[in-house]
């Protein structure tokens, strides 16, 4: 009866995931360096870039798995944000805009980077309401690294037909040159001195936003699913209803919907997993003597901590590293999901 606790998590996954959306995806898996989904372009700024083999395992691709390498960087190294690459996508029908995406660079290439977005086209280029002001660094070369960004609080992101992001190479912070990650000299052109990136995806809501609307609410049949849920919970889970009723699993199909990646699918089967667990152990308390009874309730909320915290990390990545292409491909396929961008903003009413 347990195993049921399904439905709650699965119920709150669709809930979450309502009205999501990829906005443009570049991939360069077709050799070129527009759109793969969605609409825009990619230009170099003061650079110059081709789409290659040796793209992100994440990215899935099978047979011509590419990146987009940029190369010729600023020869002048006291000069900072002058070159990388840049990237046009409307974003009209979106709100709570997001950016994620796969990059590497060469053992000889600027460690250090910037985020800078443009409401107006591309007239001016700014960085202002990012995270550390839009720079962060890849720690090691030769090795894919993501990085995401919420633009969902920056004004004039949302339902803009102008919008413009940019990478630029950038000095180390308190630094007058160029950083490498493999702590050799800094080149600005060649193989060495080159960024790969991959999978740059662009995602946000679609449909009017939050804080224009503030009676804005879920779908009706993710409502109809939380009626089912909860009175699956107290007429069968656990008969009756009493002060702190849920006791606790409240917080697992939290941990059930974060650990499934907010995939309705992986959700449900991470519930099944946890109700089959609990039921084993229910049963072991019966032929395990040498425990305490009251040991066996609790180890399924600790196996769900631990399993919560494994795959919430960067531990994943590390394991898929020991596997075959194919198989470390699938594997980041079923493991790996975006949460909501809504996840984190605050809601208030008006």
């Amino acid at each position: 009866m347990k195993i049921r606790i399904a439905l709650v998590a699965t119920t709150f996954a669709i809930v979450q995931s309502t009205n999501a959306a990829v906005i443009s995806t570049w991939n360069f898996n077709n050799g070129v360096t527009t759109a793969n989904i969605g609409e825009g372009s990619a230009e170099a700024v003061a650079t110059s870039f081709q789409a290659v083999r040796g793209g992100a395992a994440v990215d899935g691709a099978r047979n011509a798995n590419r990146a987009l390498r940029v190369s010729n960087f600023d020869s002048v190294v006291t000069r900072s944000g002058h070159d990388g690459v840049g990237f046009d996508s409307s974003t009209t029908g979106f709100h709570g805009v997001g950016l994620e995406f796969w990059q590497m660079v060469g053992a000889r290439a600027s460690k250090w980077a910037q985020l800078e977005y443009s409401v107006d086209g591309g007239a001016t280029f700014t960085s202002e309401g990012l995270v550390n002001d839009g720079r962060y660094t890849i720690t090691a070369a030769g090795k894919y690294q993501r990085f995401s960004f919420d633009l969902s609080g920056i004004a004039g992101v949302a339902d803009n037909g102008d919008f413009q992001f940019r990478l630029m190479a950038i000095h180390a912070e308190g630094q007058n040159t160029f950083t490498t990650a493999s702590g050799k000299r800094y080149l600005s052109s060649g193989a060495r001195g080159a960024w790969h990136l991959d999978r740059i995806v662009l995602t946000g809501t679609s449909g009017e936003d939050p804080a224009a609307n503030s009676t804005l609410v879920p779908a009706p049949g993710a409502l109809a699913l939380v009626g089912i849920a909860g009175a699956a919970f107290t007429l069968d889970i656990k008969a009756g209803w009493t002060f702190r009723h849920v006791a606790g699993y409240g917080w697992i199909a939290l941990a059930l919907v974060i650990f499934g990646g907010w995939n309705p699918l992986k959700v449900a089967l991470g519930a099944y997993l946890f109700g089959i667990t609990q039921s084993l152990l229910g049963k072991a308390q019966s032929v395990v003597t040498l425990i305490p009874t009251q040991v066996f309730p609790i180890l399924p909320f600790v196996f769900m901590i631990v399993v919560l915290i494994v795959s919430s990390g960067d531990l994943v990545d590390r394991l898929a590293r020991l596997f075959p292409l194919g198989a470390r491909r699938a594997i980041l396929r079923t493991l790996r999901a975006t949460p909501p961008n809504s996840l984190g903003r605050p809601f208030e009413q008006d």
